[in-house]
């Protein structure tokens, strides 16, 4: 059976505004917040890996010249006290001395949460899914997701990203999607809205997961050069893979419908500012198509009057939106409506659309109407000989 079209939300403004927010959120407070003003709670294992409660407040970690250190920091979250498909740790990282390692064995951070403290090696058995910093002899230097299952966390599965390991500070974020998949991301800002790279990986169901922990390890040979820095602001939630609450109920298909006075813009931002980057391919009165990105938001029109846009936002995928603006381009049979076609990817394939923000930086919005509806992909039931098969959208 289809699932109808149903209207979400709706707005009228009949006040001046330059904002219009359907769906609005709060941030969701954090399980477990880390500032490093104190350690009460954390354990260790040498002191390469320490927290300075006192001068500066924060986790600093220096990687020696030196072979089979495996220094590390635990702290334990408690016994089925992590959800086994849904969780979030973000934390800024400031690599601030960083020089090649030339000789045949490599330096590896490693910062995530497992199912092992602090006394376990890294290169030890253990489950845990995170991320790995690494510069190696060969000249690569890394920054790689990793996840293990009873097994090497050092070497386990996990995949390079483009972005490489140099001296510099970001700000990362490991989340937990589903029971069989997470994803590693890198922003440039400290409100985690300028993305740099995303990766997303596929593994095992693993449960069991207690402590998140941050060690470091040099094996075999001897490394040199310096891999130095520190980790502050260090923020854990459970059960949620978002940091907004509240907005609507997410759909599959959503569409806007907004008319608005002329002389007013509008910047449509995802989720309140935080919804990926996205990228752009737009034709104006049947003109050459141009492309551009801008940021996380999408830059809609200006005198355009009437906007129409559509939203396709299934779980676990990119994102496509597709919009269509008219505007009367003056009064008169003589003037042809003049009108603008875009359509848009969002890379973000981890959080649903749960709010929409329409910003103007011309004019206002009163007078301005917006209607939002949605709708599901429907679920349909046949039957495969004797055995009845559900599945989604028209796959059969």
């Amino acid at each position: 059976m289809v699932n109808e079209w149903k209207q979400i939300a709706y707005k009228k403004l009949d006040a001046d505004a330059d904002t219009i927010t359907l769906g609005a959120t709060t941030a969701k407070t954090a399980n477990n917040s880390f500032d490093f003003s104190s350690a009460t709670g954390w354990s260790q294992t040498g002191t390469d890996v320490d927290i300075d409660d006192v001068t500066n407040k924060r986790l600093d970690w220096s990687i020696p010249n030196s072979i089979n250190q495996d220094d590390a920091v635990s702290y334990d979250i408690g016994v089925s006290n992590i959800s086994d498909n849904a969780w979030m740790l973000r934390f800024k990282i400031d690599i601030n001395s960083f020089s090649q390692n030339t000789t045949a064995n490599a330096k590896k951070l490693m910062i995530g949460i497992s199912d092992a403290d602090h006394a376990t090696t890294a290169d030890a058995n253990q489950t845990a899914i995170g991320m790995q910093f690494m510069t190696v002899d060969n000249g690569t230097n890394v920054i790689r997701s990793r996840d293990s299952e009873n097994s090497t966390w050092l070497d386990g599965s996990g995949t390079n990203l483009a972005h490489t390991l140099t001296q510099e500070i970001l700000w990362c974020e490991i989340k937990r999607i589903s029971t069989t998949s997470y994803a590693v991301s890198l922003f440039s800002d400290s409100n985690y809205t300028d993305l740099i790279e995303v990766q997303h990986e596929i593994m095992n169901a693993i449960t069991g997961l207690r402590y998140i922990k941050i060690q470091i390890n040099t094996t075999g040979v001897a490394p040199d050069g310096t891999f130095t820095g520190w980790i502050d602001d260090l923020e854990f939630w459970n059960g949620t893979n978002t940091v907004v609450e509240g907005g609507f109920e997410p759909h599959d298909m959503m569409k806007l419908v907004m008319w608005k006075p002329t002389g007013s813009n509008v910047e449509l931002f995802i989720n309140e500012d935080y919804g990926g980057s996205v990228i752009r391919r737009t034709s104006t009165d049947g003109g050459t198509d141009s492309t551009g990105g801008s940021g996380n938001w999408i830059n809609i029109g200006s005198d355009d009057e009437y906007i129409e846009y559509l939203f396709l936002d299934f779980p676990n995928q990119e994102k496509l939106y597709i919009g269509h603006t008219v505007d009367t381009n003056g009064l008169g049979s003589s003037n042809a409506t003049g009108r603008r076609e875009q359509v848009t990817k969002n890379e973000n394939q981890s959080d649903r659309i749960i709010s929409l923000t329409l910003k103007t930086s011309t004019g206002n919005y009163n007078g301005a109407i917006v209607t939002l509806y949605g709708a599901n992909r429907p679920t349909i039931t046949h039957a495969n000989g004797n055995t009845l098969v559900e599945v989604q959208g028209d796959t059969i």
